[in-house]
């Protein structure tokens, strides 16, 4: 929690004897405003809890291993500058038992990914040619809740609506306006089976957008995210589902999508709302993975897209330090004169040195921070942004070391992660890592 009792922005309790999980929230007029999840946690069993607050959205949700569990419209949130008390308050019980975390604190809503999911394709396709038909019995088995998210690149405007009628059936459907190419969501619902919203800007030709369309039952939402960004929402009830089957890039009275799909990671339809970090990102390992024995090298193309920034974050735990320079991860080669991005630890102390490559100096780097103790996890971030021209360098969520950069070379060489052909092997574990095309909004400081 945040604060004590004047105010509980952000805070999370479990109730006397039953420990059922109760959010709160401080808004004007009520500093403690509350709601109690569904059910109890029991004993000795894992839970991932996700807690979500969103002014614009007006909503404060909790989620329990990716079920929404509860939820309540709140405004006129009051954010705090208190402290963040993490398994114990001053006037409560402390939290007995263990924590762990797979996603951040977010500056913004960060939608992860729960559930089963069908992946229908992952490299960029075109339309119309592959044009496709996938049958009921086929897809997720949809009971009250459901996602579609995908990258889409349009190629050509069209007079006509771009993507079944005679059903009367449109749960899930996504159209581009004529003409100009708006973004349209649809669902079925009692008394009126062409249930609709305009959503965001006008698409432009030949740009590539990551599309998130979600439905549920239980929130009563019907939502449309273009980039990470939600640009359109209308409350839904009585929502029909249906067994047709699911056309991509076609229909029987409009025209055919022409362009391109896709998705660095993954494209999917869910049989839950799937929930998106807001930058696109690839998680290489999430469990604790050994060192040297699990030394991974990644091909350029299995990355995320990066134009002008990229960050990487992920625990480390050193078990031992060496007499030569430690690769953590380097993309790109000294005989290739490219580093960007590159990670090393220092000589006999381990001592961070992030690195990138620009004009004039393919050896750009900073020597940040204290030395890294042996068998000790660290949080490690590292962030490089042509745009806010900075590279940055974080342990344990502090700013230790910044450096001005501009003209950033990226490049197209394979990452090594734990070893190079010139340096050390690094000795210990890792996980989470996680490389983003962008960097989030709340990496940068202020300095």
């Amino acid at each position: 929690m945040i604060g004590e009792n004047t105010n509980r922005t952000p805070a999370l309790w479990l109730s006397p004897n039953d420990s059922k999980p109760t959010l709160n929230c401080s808004v004007n007029n009520n500093w403690n405003h509350l709601i109690p999840a569904e059910s109890s946690l029991e004993l000795s069993k894992w839970y991932h809890i996700a807690y979500t607050l969103s002014e614009p959205q007006n909503r404060m949700e909790v989620y329990k291993n990716g079920k929404l569990v509860g939820y309540t419209d709140v405004k006129d949130i009051k954010f705090n500058e208190f402290p963040l008390k993490i398994g114990h308050s001053d006037g409560y019980t402390d939290f007995q038992g263990q924590m762990r975390i797979s996603n951040p604190i977010s500056t913004k809503v960060a939608y992860l990914m729960f559930s089963d999911y069908l992946e229908i394709f992952s490299e960029p396709t075109y339309f119309p040619t592959n044009k496709k038909t996938i049958q009921h019995n086929d897809l997720p088995s949809v009971t009250n809740e459901l996602s579609v998210t995908f990258q889409l690149n349009l190629e050509k405007h069209d007079p006509n609506w771009i993507s079944e009628d005679e059903h009367h059936a449109r749960t899930p459907a996504f159209w581009l306006s004529p003409n100009d190419s708006k973004p349209h969501h649809n669902c079925s619902v009692n008394n009126n089976w062409n249930h609709n919203i305009s959503a965001g800007n006008n698409l432009e030709l030949n740009k590539w957008y990551h599309i998130t369309y979600t439905l549920s039952v239980p929130q009563k939402r019907m939502e449309l995210y273009v980039d990470g960004e939600l640009v359109g929402y209308t409350d839904v009830k009585d929502i029909i589902f249906n067994e047709f089957p699911l056309k991509i890039g076609h229909s029987g009275n409009y025209t055919d999508f022409q362009g391109q799909m896709s998705v660095e990671s993954q494209i999917f339809i869910s049989a839950k709302v799937v929930y998106l970090m807001f930058s696109d990102y690839l998680e290489i390992f999430s469990e604790p993975t050994y060192f040297p024995t699990n030394k991974k090298t990644m091909q350029h193309n299995e990355l995320p897209s990066v134009t002008n920034e990229l960050s990487v974050a992920f625990r480390l735990n050193l078990e031992r330090h060496d007499s030569n320079w430690i690769t953590i991860f380097i993309k790109g080669e000294d005989e290739q004169q490219a580093r960007t991005p590159a990670l090393f630890l220092s000589p006999n102390d381990s001592k961070p040195l992030p690195n990138c490559s620009v004009n004039n100096n393919w050896n750009h780097n900073i020597s940040v921070g204290n030395n890294i103790e042996l068998n000790k996890w660290y949080h490690i971030a590292y962030t490089l942004s042509e745009p806010q021209k900075r590279m940055e360098f974080y342990v344990n969520g502090e700013l230790v070391g910044y450096n001005d950069v501009k003209d950033i070379i990226f490049n197209e060489f394979p990452l090594k992660i734990g070893y190079s052909d010139k340096y050390s092997d690094f000795k210990g574990q890792m996980r989470e890592l996680t490389i983003r095309k962008q960097v989030p909004n709340n990496y940068f400081s202020s300095k």
